[in-house]
């Protein structure tokens, strides 16, 4: 009888324990990619003077896509970068993405709704 009333209690605590876990997980990738970016985006092209806004997202979301558990979710991560123009710009990239719950997601949704990760990398331009 006690294990009636005790085991659903378990089990949300025990989903809503990897749902954390993922959430932790995917902002870390979100933080790591806006840096790679960021590095990325610093460094001398082979054919160019400097990487473009399109070379330097197009790096990040094909980085961080095979990297996010989704789970198929439809939602995309969202990608700004300003691409460096003189020495001694800082280039500045940010990365968002709305995270959907996936084991519970009818019920915490309801709750609070999606949340947006974020984060934002700078680093000054190479010479």
């Amino acid at each position: 009888m006690e294990a009636a009333l005790v085991l659903p209690l378990l089990i949300v605590i025990l989903f809503g324990i990897i749902e954390f876990s993922i959430v932790l997980y995917d902002q870390a990738m979100v933080t790591r990619w806006a840096r790679e970016g960021a590095r990325y985006g610093t460094m001398w092209a082979p054919t160019t003077y400097r990487y473009t806004d399109t070379q330097i997202v197009s790096y990040i979301t094909t980085g961080l896509g095979n990297q996010l558990i989704s789970f198929s979710n439809s939602d995309q991560p969202v990608v700004i970068a300003n691409r460096c123009v003189n020495p001694d710009d800082i280039l500045t990239v940010t990365v968002t993405y709305p995270y959907s719950f996936l084991l519970l997601p009818n019920f915490v949704d309801q709750l609070t709704g999606k949340i947006t990760l974020r984060s934002v990398a700078r680093m000054n331009c190479e010479h």
